[in-house]
C-alpha cells in the first residue's frame, strides 16, 4: 500500500479555512490532495482555488456530513484524512498520525487536539464528591473514564495526562481522524434535520465499530482548535433551539447505542440548571 494522503474538509469557506490548509502543508507529512467539499451557492477565497493541491467540489447538500461523504468518495489515496475547516495540525501531527495507522488493518485513528479554553472542572477526572456524583448520575459505578461514552450518550474527553502514547478509544472527535480508504463509511450516516451536526462523531464512531474498525488516539500527534464554549454562552432563545438541537441528535444516538434515556435526561437537566446559575452568578 502507497502511502500517500488525500485529505477531504466540508467547509462553508469560513475564515480559518486558509490557515488550516497552510498548516496542512507546513507538516513533515502533508496531503498529496485536499478536497475541499462545498455546497453549490457558497463562494471562497480565489487564493486557496489556487493552491495546486486544493480540488474544489460542489456538493447539492448543505450539511457537515453529507459533504465529507462526497470528498470521501473521490478521494484517490490509500489514506484518507476527515479534517474540519477550523483545526490546525502541529508539523508532526500526520505524519506520527500516518507512522502509526500503517500497521493497523482496521484502524482509524486521531490525534490529541488541544485547545486554549482551561476546559470545564466536569470534563476531567473526578477528584471531589460532587464530581463523583455527577459522572455516577451519567455513568453508574464507572463513573468517569477517559475515552469512554458514558451510558447517558455523552463523551468523556481525552488526557494529555496519560501514560500511553495511545490507547484504544470508544469515540473519535470528528474535527480531525485518519482512515484507511477501504474503511470509510460511504454512506449518509447523519439523517437528522439539524442546523449543526451535534454528536456526529459519536454516530460515526458507532458505525466504524460496527464494520469491526478500532478507534485509537494517538497522544503523541496534536492538533489545536478553537473549542466550543457550551450553551452557557448563549441568550435564552439561543440555548434552548440550540439544546433541542443536541437532544434531537443525542436522543438518536442513545436509540442506536442502546444506551440509557434516564441518564440521557439528567444530564440534559444538569445543563439546564448549570446554564442558569451562571447566568443567575453573573
Amino acid at each position: 500500500m502507497n502511502q500517500k494522503i488525500s485529505a477531504v474538509i466540508p467547509t462553508l469557506g469560513g475564515f480559518n479555512l486558509k490557515r488550516t490548509i497552510q498548516k496542512l502543508n507546513e507538516g513533515v507529512v502533508s496531503p498529496d490532495e485536499i478536497i475541499l467539499s462545498i455546497p453549490k451557492n457558497i463562494n471562497i477565497d480565489t487564493k486557496i482555488s489556487k493552491n495546486k493541491k486544493v480540488k474544489i467540489i460542489r456538493t447539492s447538500k448543505l450539511g457537515q456530513v453529507p459533504q465529507r461523504i462526497e470528498g470521501f468518495k473521490i478521494a484517490k489515496h490509500s489514506y484518507v484524512l476527515q479534517l474540519d475547516d477550523d483545526i490546525l495540525l502541529n508539523k508532526f501531527c500526520l505524519k506520527n498520525l500516518l507512522n502509526f495507522l500503517k500497521f493497523k488493518k482496521k484502524a482509524s485513528v486521531s490525534p490529541l487536539l488541544v485547545t486554549k479554553r482551561k476546559g470545564s472542572n466536569f470534563d476531567k477526572y473526578p477528584k471531589n464528591f460532587l464530581y463523583k456524583i455527577y459522572h455516577y448520575l451519567l455513568n453508574g459505578d464507572e463513573n468517569f473514564v477517559y475515552g469512554k461514552i458514558s451510558k447517558s450518550g455523552v463523551p468523556y474527553n481525552f488526557s494529555k495526562e496519560k501514560k500511553e502514547k495511545f490507547f484504544e478509544t470508544e469515540w473519535l472527535p470528528g474535527g480531525c481522524i485518519l482512515h484507511k480508504k477501504e474503511n470509510l463509511i460511504l454512506k449518509n450516516y447523519f439523517p437528522i434535520k439539524s442546523q449543526k451536526a451535534f454528536c456526529e462523531d459519536l454516530i460515526h464512531s458507532h458505525e466504524l465499530k460496527k464494520n469491526k474498525i478500532k478507534l485509537y488516539l494517538n497522544l503523541i500527534a496534536k492538533a489545536e482548535y478553537d473549542d466550543f464554549e457550551g450553551f452557557k454562552l448563549f441568550k435564552i432563545t439561543n440555548f434552548f433551539e440550540n439544546l433541542k438541537n443536541d437532544y434531537i441528535c443525542r436522543f438518536y444516538f442513545i436509540k442506536l447505542s442502546k444506551k440509557s434515556l434516564i441518564r440521557m435526561h439528567i444530564y440534559y437537566l444538569f445543563l439546564i440548571f448549570r446554564y442558569f446559575f451562571i447566568r443567575i452568578k453573573g
